[in-house]
C-alpha cells in the first residue's frame, strides 16, 4: 500500500508526525524489511504505516501494548478496519507490560526474528532499559532498532504531568528524559551495535551483521511458571477477509455491536485462563 494512499486514512490522529511517518515508512520500503516489532501502538497509526509498509514487502507486523489501549478513540481495531491492513498485523494486549510478551517470545522455539523493532511505549528506564536487553536476542544481526521520543519527559508532558503518581515520584524520574538515557547508556555503549542517528527526536542503531546469535538455553524446570496457553497476554488474531467484507456490507450499528461482541468474548476467555489452574 502506497504512503499517499494510507495516510489520508490516520493524519491527525496521535501520536507519529507526517514526516516521522513517511520517514519509516520509505526505511522499511528501502531496506526491505519483512518481520516488523512494535513495543507500544496507542491508536495504531505507526501500526498501520508499518503494515502499509509490509503490504509492499511482504511482510508482517506483531505489535504489542497494554489492554487499555484497546479503549482509546478510535483505537488500533478501528484504524486496521480502515485503512484494510488487519491481515497485515497481530496484536498483542499485556495486562502490565510488553515485557512479559518480549519473555514468551524467548520461550517459544524456535524463537521468532525481527528485522526492525520500534519501541515506543513505556518511556521509563525501568521497562525499556530491560526491554532492550530482550529484544537484542530478537533482532536479526544487520537489522535496525528506532526509540521514540528521546527527548520526552514526565515533567514535560501535558497529561501526566500532574498526575499523582507521578508528582509521588522523586524529582529526578520527573524530569530525567528515560529513553535517552536507554538509547545513550545502554544501546550506544553495546558492542554490536553501530549506525547511531539522532534526529526528529528518534534514536536509530543497527544491529552488526556480524553479531552472534543469542546461545540455545535448556528448557526451565520451574514447575511455577504459567503455561503459555495460560499466559495473560493475548495474541487476537484478525478477522479474515471474507469476514471483514461481509462485516463491511453490515449496518454501522450491527458493525459495532459485532465489534463489541467480539471483544467481549476475548476478554472473557483472558479471566477465563487466569482462573482455570
Amino acid at each position: 500500500m502506497r504512503f499517499v494512499d494510507v495516510h489520508p486514512l490516520i493524519e491527525g490522529i496521535p501520536h507519529m508526525t507526517t514526516e516521522q511517518a513517511r520517514t519509516a515508512y520509505h526505511f522499511l520500503r528501502r531496506t526491505g524489511a519483512t518481520r516488523v516489532l512494535e513495543l507500544g501502538f496507542a491508536h495504531g497509526v505507526s501500526t498501520c504505516v508499518f503494515a502499509a509498509a509490509m503490504e509492499e514487502t511482504g511482510g508482517h507486523v506483531t505489535t504489542i501494548d497494554r489492554v487499555s489501549a484497546e479503549r482509546r478513540e478510535p483505537n488500533i481495531w478501528e484504524l486496521l478496519e480502515r485503512t484494510g491492513l488487519r491481515d497485515r498485523v497481530t496484536v498483542i494486549f499485556e495486562e502490565t507490560s510488553y515485557t512479559w510478551a518480549l519473555m514468551r517470545f524467548l520461550e517459544q522455539k524456535p524463537m521468532p526474528r525481527f528485522d526492525f523493532i520500534y519501541v515506543d511505549g513505556a518511556h521509563s528506564w525501568d521497562v525499556d532499559g530491560f526491554a532492550f536487553s530482550l529484544v537484542d536476542q530478537l533482532l536479526e544481526p544487520g537489522g535496525w532498532i528506532l526509540f521514540d521520543d528521546l527527548n520526552w519527559c514526565l515533567a514535560g508532558s501535558p497529561t501526566m504531568s500532574q498526575l499523582p503518581q507521578v508528582l509521588a515520584l522523586p524529582e529526578i524520574q520527573q524530569r530525567t528524559t528515560q529513553v535517552r538515557k536507554v538509547f545513550d547508556l545502554l544501546v550506544k555503549r553495546h558492542p554490536h551495535y553501530g549506525n547511531f542517528r539522532d534526529s526528529d527526536n528518534w534514536g536509530w542503531a543497527r544491529k552488526s551483521p556480524t553479531a552472534p546469535l543469542p546461545a540455545r538455553v535448556p528448557p526451565s524446570r520451574d514447575t511455577g511458571a504459567v503455561p503459555a496457553a495460560r499466559a495473560t497476554g493475548r495474541a487476537v488474531t484478525p478477522l479474515g477477509a471474507t469476514a471483514r467484507r461481509a462485516l463491511r456490507h453490515l449496518p454501522p450499528p450491527a458493525q459495532t455491536r459485532i465489534r463489541r461482541y467480539r471483544r467481549a468474548l476475548l476478554a472473557a476467555r483472558t479471566e477465563l485462563a487466569k482462573r482455570d489452574p
